[in-house]
């Protein structure tokens, strides 16, 4: 018997989607993946750079000024896939280049982001690294100097914590194993106070590379999702290992998708679905409900 705790559109047993990160892809090694979804009918989420990535940051990848990659994101947009940022690029960005990225964005695609996911060490991350760390470990141990993040710091050259606030909607937070997002933040998307720049946090499962991916989507997890009747929002880098060396999917990753696809649920983009999740009132998370969800993911990590 199904155990829903959630009403999706269209008589839907549950939601899912995908939100990819952007590092490392090119239109060879993602490409083949987006085809694929779209032959499913899956709408999802695919993060951008704006600009090209710093080689001293050890990331690589295309981004909107190169020419065929542009022509490709924007083919996603018409096809009903969410364009999501990702950072203006990998590498530090001052504010007066985030506000020159922000402004090219919305000049190619025609919108502002809705969506922002902080990128690896980039020194203008948002509220990351040691930003999440309870306020305990923060005073009784010393922190980690490379996981300060100065996005969120007045008076630094790479503060833009006003303009995340004024212009994204979403930015990613914590990751899960589990496969119902939902049940282990049941608050997603929500406001948490100690970060005020960000109007609203959401949460994600791991689906990192493919391997777990593939693992994540199992029929086993899909059946629960389902009697859940959860949302799935999947963390992905499609860049890692998701299409072979001829530029093939994986056989795997096909068979996933597919299960997915095969059931009942809401296929919608990260934006379409926390918009019905939290709808026109900003959810707050108080102490004790972050509390809660610390204690699911330090259980998740024992487990």
């Amino acid at each position: 018997m199904s155990t829903a705790r959630w009403k999706w559109p269209a008589e839907a047993r549950f939601a899912f989607t995908i939100c990819d990160d952007t590092d490392d892809a090119t239109v060879e090694n993602v490409g083949p993946v987006y085809e694929l979804l779209a032959e499913f009918g899956l709408r999802t989420t695919k993060t951008v750079w704006v600009f090209p990535p710093d080689p001293a940051h050890g990331f690589t990848g295309e981004c909107l000024m190169d020419e065929a990659y542009r022509d490709f994101v924007l083919s996603l947009r018409d096809q009903g896939f969410e364009i999501a940022l990702h950072g203006v690029r990998s590498g530090d960005s001052s504010r007066k280049m985030i506000e020159e990225g922000l402004a090219r964005f919305e000049e190619i695609l025609g919108f502002p982001p809705t969506v922002h996911v902080n990128h690896a060490q980039n020194r203008d991350n948002v509220y990351w690294g040691n930003a999440w760390r309870p306020l305990w470990r923060r005073l009784l141990g010393a922190p980690d100097p490379a996981q300060d993040f100065e996005g969120d710091q007045r008076g630094s050259p790479y503060f833009w914590g006003d303009l995340v606030r004024e212009r994204i909607r979403y930015v990613r937070g914590r990751t899960f194993r589990h496969i119902d997002t939902l049940k282990m933040d049941p608050w997603t998307p929500c406001h948490i106070p100690r970060f005020p720049f960000v109007d609203r946090w959401f949460s994600s499962s791991d689906g990192a590379d493919a391997d777990r991916f593939v693992a994540l989507l199992t029929n086993e997890n899909l059946d629960l999702l389902e009697a859940n009747g959860g949302a799935c929002i999947v963390y992905a880098h499609f860049a890692s290992g998701f299409t072979d060396s001829r530029g093939k999917v994986r056989e795997d990753v096909r068979d996933a998708l597919s299960r997915v696809a095969a059931r009942p649920g809401w296929f919608v983009p990260v934006t379409e679905l926390l918009d019905h999740l939290g709808g026109d009132r900003r959810r707050v998370l108080r102490p004790w409900q972050e509390w809660r969800i610390r204690l699911r993911a330090r259980a998740e990590r024992r487990g």
